[in-house]
């Protein structure tokens, strides 16, 4: 890895200009896109970049005994020079007599010859879409942390997932989610699903969910019952006040038993419980409301002690205990 002087980076850069046939041809590439920061030396966006790559053929008829005859740096330009394809060289499907002909005419021409330029405009692309083509489908090699590469957008993409604003605001790593795009990206949401998700996004913690909780849910007052008024069938569609008992919208996430600095480090005020919530809330949606609760191992439970040095929390981490708890508790948050 590079220091912070970057030696090992100019060791890299060196070798490269002075032994790039050791090199195979798609790790020099590689190699010298990421050192350069070089993102459309290849023709991906069609645009010319500060620093580029210059793909061109080999001007010999002797047998090539590497992929890569040399790297050259000619100003802000890279120049791999290739024995294994291009329309003049040992390999060419041209006639002999074009490479002939090219090497005669840019061994008087200092800048080069009209007719090699020409040929080598079309020899860059023939091996850029090369390289492409082996890079494309090697997802290892275009991820970025960030999910810009395509390949990141389209996992994200198939569980509706902006990544501009859905996962930055939650301050998640992309490659954590992308790793769920099995489960995300099924239509029926379910306990199984939910509970792989948070066991596993955790690191392993036991997870249980709690169906059908009965809450109270408050009627407008368009929809509450009246008599001589719609909405008003006994037995069917009545019903008296302004609320209802409802046991189909809300569920209870079970965490535990778990040690009391894992709890803690999923208290309300850190960044943990904020993603929990994301977490289950990006998976449910909005439909539906939860809550978390916290099995704590009751051999971890400490004895209350009031103190300017303690941490007891008052509904967190508070317990009015006369000895050492024998039994799990449970907070609800």
């Amino acid at each position: 890895m590079a220091t912070s002087s970057g030696q090992a980076e100019h060791h890299v850069k060196d070798r490269l200009l002075n032994q790039g046939y050791k090199f195979d041809f798609f790790q020099a590439t590689l190699l010298l896109e990421k050192l350069e920061d070089i993102s459309t030396g290849v023709n991906e966006t069609g645009q010319l970049s500060a620093k580029q790559i210059r793909f061109q053929p080999d001007i010999s008829l002797g047998f090539p005994s590497s992929a890569i005859k040399r790297i050259e740096m000619d100003s802000e330009m890279y120049r791999i020079i290739v024995t294994f394809m291009g329309l003049y060289g040992t390999v060419a499907p041209t006639p002999v007599y074009f490479t002939e002909l090219v090497s005669s005419s840019s061994s008087s021409d200092i800048k080069r010859s009209s007719l090699k330029d020409f040929l080598d405009i079309f020899n860059h692309r023939l091996i850029s879409l090369y390289y492409r083509a082996w890079k494309k489908y090697r997802y290892y090699l275009t991820f970025q942390s960030n999910g810009n590469d395509p390949i990141s957008e389209h996992l994200l993409s198939l569980f509706g997932m902006d990544m501009d604003v859905s996962i930055q605001a939650a301050g998640l790593p992309i490659v954590q989610l992308i790793k769920y795009a099995g489960i995300l990206s099924m239509r029926v949401r379910s306990t199984s699903g939910l509970r792989t998700l948070v066991s596993d996004f955790f690191g392993g913690i036991t997870v249980r969910i709690d169906e059908f909780l009965p809450q109270w849910v408050s009627i407008s007052e368009d929809y509450q019952n009246k008599l001589g008024m719609k909405n008003s069938r006994l037995g069917i569609d009545f019903s008296l006040g302004n609320q209802v008992l409802d046991r189909s919208g809300r569920f209870r996430v079970i965490i535990g038993p778990i040690s009391l600095a894992r709890y803690e480090s999923f208290l309300p005020d850190t960044e943990q419980f904020k993603t929990l919530q994301w977490l289950i809330t990006m998976y449910v949606s909005y439909r539906l409301e939860f809550e978390v609760k916290f099995i704590i191992k009751g051999e971890e439970i400490p004895q209350l002690e009031i103190s300017s040095q303690g941490t007891s929390r008052l509904g967190y981490t508070t317990w009015v205990l006369s000895s050492m708890a024998d039994k799990d508790k449970e907070v609800r948050l």
